[in-house]
């Protein structure tokens, strides 16, 4: 008989259906993974987080994705959901730390930790990779066939993030967009130094603020319909041009790969790739040759 749950808890108002406001789903993403990792050491069942959330920010900003986040997942054979769900969460007693744990009674952990940190579970990255495949809602696969070997994936946070370009040269800098001027010339560089490349842009800006990059001939915007499967798609390429956000450090994370990001938005390093690289670039006249090399070595074009 079980007698430890372990379960997720996404937001402050969370009533088990459905949450109220609460984070992004790179922020989310934080407390669901670390949660399953530590269910799996303490050999708890998990209880499926309520993903589902009804929040008025993106309607107010008129974003494209609106976060409810409902359909994204489904629980695996493994996780404790539904009826059984509600019956762990309403009847088990609650604890909220290891201390708390004792043997034959039945308690649900309470896991509401949102450490946005990732160099902390880098050796976990298979078994993440692992529980998002095994929970991810089967029609959200469709990146699944698209073909990224020629590919470079950039991603573009706009949407809620300042655009005071100027806190980019603060180290603590956060919650800033990078300029799409920073993007373009990334661009322009890899195009001149190592031509025969296609840019793929994941954002949540509107075509207008996209508008001159996406003009560069080899360059298209693109989305698989929601943020877990971009998120998934963004990871597929061997380097991401990436925004200071979570959302893209999830893609980093999960597809060990390489990136460019403006000065002080790379956040840590993730890639663990012996012949991988995490580089910052501050707008100089061209990228350090060594990453111009490995830029040609990874997509076979010397």
């Amino acid at each position: 008989m079980v007698m430890l749950y372990l379960y997720p808890k996404l937001s402050n108002l969370d009533c088990g259906i459905v949450r109220l406001g609460g984070s992004g789903l790179g922020n989310l993403l934080f407390t669901y993974s670390k949660a399953a990792i530590l269910a799996d050491e303490l050999g708890a069942d998990l209880i499926f987080p309520t993903w589902p959330s009804i929040k008025i920010g993106p309607w107010l900003r008129k974003e494209k994705d609106k976060r409810f986040y409902s359909g994204l997942f489904r629980p695996s054979k493994t996780q404790v959901a539904g009826f059984n769900k509600l019956v762990a969460l309403t009847f088990c007693e609650k604890i909220k730390n290891r201390e708390e744990i004792k043997s034959g009674r039945k308690q649900v952990y309470i896991y509401d930790e949102c450490s946005m940190t990732l160099s902390d579970i880098l050796d976990k990255r298979d078994f993440v990779n692992r529980l998002i495949a095994s929970t991810l809602h089967p029609k959200n696969n469709s990146y699944l066939t698209h073909d990224f070997k020629n590919e470079i994936n950039i991603h573009i946070r706009l949407g809620d993030f300042s655009k005071n370009y100027t806190d980019l040269n603060n180290v603590n800098c956060v919650n800033t967009s990078t300029p799409i001027d920073w993007y373009m010339d990334v661009v322009k560089i890899i195009n001149k130094e190592c031509p025969g490349i296609s840019f793929n842009i994941f954002s949540d800006g509107k075509d207008e603020e996209l508008e001159t990059l996406i003009k560069i001939p080899n360059v298209r915007q693109i989305t698989f319909g929601n943020s877990i499967s971009d998120i998934l798609a963004l990871s597929r390429s061997k380097i991401i041009i990436a925004s200071g956000s979570t959302f893209s450090l999830w893609a980093r994370y999960l597809g060990n790969c390489s990136c460019i990001a403006h000065l002080n938005q790379t956040k840590e390093n993730v890639c663990t790739d012996e012949n991988g690289f995490e580089y910052e670039w501050g707008g100089k006249e061209t990228f350090d040759i060594q990453i111009l090399n490995k830029i040609t070595e990874m997509y076979s074009l010397a």
